[in-house]
């Protein structure tokens, strides 16, 4: 990222949504983590340069959106629309994109590592010098040792998140490998 953290506005997600209801369509260089977006419309915004890690943008429209250099770790982008959105050079790790709508994204040099993307058409979209080191598009392709991983990365988070965030995470990652035990 171009901007450190200390140049970095930090944003509650209800004036987003509130500047988003009266017209604004910029809001660069935030930070917004932990934020719930679910099933929120957020249309062509710009939120390039910004920290929206840990946030819900499940059901959302995010389409024609600029997220070009933003830190959008351990999102959940579940049947998100992000059609024609720029995530240049994003970092997208830990995220689940499951059922996203990605037609016309552009993905180059974004860091997909380590996400979910099950039914997402991904040669839809740009992902040209994309990392998808660990991406896994198929429920076959998920081991208990990639949960595991996930789980001790999460670990180091604790209390530098929020915990409510945290402990939702958590709990999910527990789920999931407990049914990798018993398959």
């Amino acid at each position: 990222n171009s901007k450190n953290l200390m140049e970095l506005k930090f944003v509650p997600v209800s004036e987003i949504l509130e500047g988003y209801k009266n017209g604004r369509r910029d809001f660069s260089g935030i930070v917004c983590k932990g934020a719930n977006f679910c099933s929120v419309k957020l249309k062509g915004c710009n939120f390039s340069h910004s920290d929206l890690s840990f946030s819900d943008f499940s059901w959302a429209d995010i389409s024609d959106c600029d997220f070009s250099n933003t830190n959008l770790e351990w999102c959940d982008f579940t049947f998100a629309h992000m059609e024609r959105s720029k995530f240049v050079n994003a970092r997208i790790t830990y995220c689940i994109l499951n059922n996203a709508k990605v037609e016309g994204a552009d993905f180059r040099g974004a860091d997909l590592s380590e996400s979910l993307a099950f039914n997402v058409i991904l040669h839809s979209a740009n992902t040209e010098g994309a990392r998808i080191l660990g991406l896994v598009t198929s429920p076959s392709q998920l081991t208990k040792e990639g949960l595991i991983q996930a789980k001790e990365v999460l670990e180091k988070l604790k209390g530098k998140i929020p915990m409510s965030v945290w402990l939702a995470i958590k709990s999910g990652l527990e789920k999931k490998i407990e049914r990798a035990e018993t398959t």
